[in-house]
């Protein structure tokens, strides 16, 4: 009886000393889990900050839940509506593939690219994010097709137009021509001589010329008296 009770004292012993290390265990398991969860969502938080600026859209924009769908949407190119079916089942499975791949056409990568974004993501993006890859959408597939543009056009519009009378350029050095055997020296340049301008006289107007009078005459001979006329007087009746 006695020794039936201390193999079962030793065995209440054993087995709490297991329990303890199996909680050890767990426990710093769950803490370095819990320690590389972390580090493995800073490297994906930054990475994806990162793409979103290189593709010349906020980096917070990344970190607010459905809005950073829509984000990524507008940096691949693509209808918003996809977003819906991020919400259907296995759909959105098959649109997450869709994204990476665009994603990695957008920054001109290939197929083999996307597929370590599709499997390898805590590498593919921080190699897109740090790497040299450029972003070489930038709009080309939301521009509209325009009318062709008729070259003969432009040309022609785009002559310069003529200057009236353009002043004469003088440069202070005039290069010689190339002479067959020694180097080119500048020269001065002699400025050119002004044409001479006719100078035109003022026209000048004759001064006015005094009239002479003419001196009376003195009369010789005798003064002619005028005769009058006497005035016929009526007869007496």
């Amino acid at each position: 009886m006695y020794e039936y009770g201390n193999i079962t004292a030793s065995a209440d012993a054993i087995s709490e000393s297991e329990a303890a290390g199996i909680l050890g265990f767990i426990a710093v398991y769950a803490g370095v889990v819990a320690l590389i969860s972390i580090i493995f969502a800073i490297i994906s938080i930054v990475s994806w900050w990162k793409i979103y600026t290189k593709a010349d859209k906020p980096g917070w924009a990344s970190l607010i839940p459905i809005y950073n769908i829509i984000v990524l949407l507008e940096i691949i190119e693509k209808p918003v509506w996809w977003l819906l079916l991020m919400f259907v089942p296995i759909v959105n499975i098959v649109i997450g593939f869709m994204l990476a791949i665009e994603l990695a056409k957008a920054f001109d990568k290939g197929t083999g690219f996307a597929l370590l974004l599709i499997f390898f993501p805590i590498i593919g993006y921080p190699i897109l994010a740090f790497g040299d890859s450029e972003y070489v959408l930038k709009g080309e597939n939301l521009v509209a097709p325009t009318s062709p543009i008729n070259t003969a056009t432009l040309e022609s519009n785009s002559q310069p137009i003529a200057q009236a009378n353009p002043a004469p350029v003088m440069s202070n050095n005039v290069v010689s021509p190339n002479t067959e055997n020694g180097p080119t020296t500048p020269q001065a340049a002699t400025p050119k001589p002004a044409p001479a301008t006719a100078s035109v006289a003022p026209k000048q107007t004759p001064a006015a010329t005094p009239v002479a009078s003419k001196p009376a005459q003195p009369t010789t001979g005798p003064v002619k008296t005028p005769t009058v006329n006497p005035v016929n007087k009526p007869k007496d009746l």
